[in-house]
């Protein structure tokens, strides 16, 4: 049949209930009692049968089954059969990760609403949570609420659910904080799995996951989490972590000579004279002046221009748009530096919205050591060779030191 050809649940259901509309419309004379009740177990039956027949599952799939049970509300038969049908599913497709964390996420979400009681959700999470917990995957749960997030913001989520005035509303951490006390109960202990795997987990998020979410979940976590336990602390400890080195990175090590190899652009497309001029100069730890090549036009030194960023990184001398000569300079690695503090500073303020006295606890001695970032900091090399680089830079150098740190 052409409504259910289609591979796709989302779809089907998409198909049957803009089947059903548009039957009514066309036939205003058939909206009797006993013709809509006709055309639903038609279509509930339909629905029924691609349930059970199902071969590939996708991430909308999730939502689409919290919709099949809630629209029939007013109809216990057709709900009770049509939940059969889901549990059927549900069960084909538990162990596919790229389903089952948006489907535990769908199932919180509806019952953490004040005015939710749902025997057949409450029923669903109960047979699925052994699953969502082995299968779980950090990174498909942030995508996921990201995804729910960019729809709530369009303000399509209310309709696509078929939700009404409902609308469910979550944190940028996801409903991770009903999932983890359900476990914690369920359980009667912490829930060791689900925390080594967020734990193991987390450093394969994307550095636009640590920044959006990562914070958010923990901060979900360590509020209801018992934060005296061992293996909480150091999960915790191991999510901080990840969030600082992945998100601040390495202190930008201050240069020691004239060399500046990451200033090297190898890849010339015309792989000219000038260039490899120019590289062989940025690469010798001695040098720290280069004559430039004669142009008589200013246009033909647009190329090595373009290639070095303007020589905004240089001091040059004689006219901007045809130097003859460039001297190196702390240009680059003072930006790179002001680059690395603006990270810093942003990783310490969500550091600080977190809950400090559940924080100091789970982090205990490390608590200021990973406050002031040291993981990521230059301490060791850094102040033994200050003053002897001071030194090489006031005896060698031309160029002001705007950058040189006690």
């Amino acid at each position: 049949m052409t409504l259910t050809k289609c591979k796709k649940l989302f779809q089907i259901h998409e198909n049957l209930n803009g089947f059903r509309d548009g039957f009514f419309r066309g036939n205003p004379g058939r909206s009797k009692q006993v013709d809509i009740r006709h055309l639903r177990r038609w279509l509930d039956a339909l629905t029924f049968s691609c349930l059970k027949k199902f071969e590939t599952v996708y991430v909308d799939d999730a939502s689409t089954l919290i919709r099949i049970i809630l629209e029939r509300e007013k109809e216990p038969f057709s709900q009770f059969i049509l939940y059969q049908g889901v549990r059927a599913f549900v069960k084909g497709f538990q162990t596919h990760g790229l389903f089952i964390n948006p489907l535990m996420v769908e199932l919180f979400l509806q019952l953490q609403q004040q005015d939710c009681s749902h025997t057949y959700l409450e029923s669903l999470l109960q047979r699925s949570i052994e699953s969502a917990v082995s299968n779980f995957d950090l990174s498909e749960y942030a995508t996921y609420i990201k995804t729910l997030s960019s729809r709530a913001s369009k303000g399509s989520l209310r309709n696509r659910r078929g939700l009404g005035e409902k609308e469910t509303q979550s944190s940028s951490g996801g409903p991770i904080k009903a999932f983890y006390e359900y476990v914690s109960v369920r359980e009667q202990r912490t829930p060791s799995q689900l925390l080594e795997k967020i734990q193991n987990q987390a450093s394969g998020l994307t550095v636009e996951q640590l920044k959006e979410f990562l914070m958010s979940f923990l901060e979900e976590i360590i509020t209801v989490a018992d934060v005296s336990s061992v293996e909480v602390q150091e999960c915790i400890q191991s999510l901080v972590t990840t969030y600082i080195t992945g998100t601040v990175g390495n202190e930008p090590k201050k240069p020691s000579d004239w060399a500046r190899p990451k200033e090297v652009k190898d890849k010339c497309y015309e792989n000219c004279d000038d260039c490899s001029k120019m590289n062989a100069f940025l690469r010798d730890p001695e040098l720290q002046n280069h004559t430039l090549p004669v142009k008589e036009e200013a246009w033909q030194m647009e190329h090595l221009r373009s290639q070095y960023h303007w020589f905004k990184y240089f001091k040059i001398e004689g006219n901007e748009r045809n130097p003859v000569a460039v001297t190196k300079t702390l240009k680059w690695w003072e930006e790179l530096h002001r680059n690395w503090e603006s990270r810093a500073c942003n990783a310490l303020k969500a550091l600080r919205k977190l809950p400090q006295t559940e924080l100091k606890h789970c982090l205990a001695h490390q608590y200021d050591e990973i406050m002031d970032l040291r993981m990521v900091k230059m301490i060791d090399d850094f102040h033994e060779n200050t003053s002897q680089e001071k030194r090489y830079y006031e005896t060698t150098s031309t160029v002001p030191n705007k950058r040189l740190r006690e």
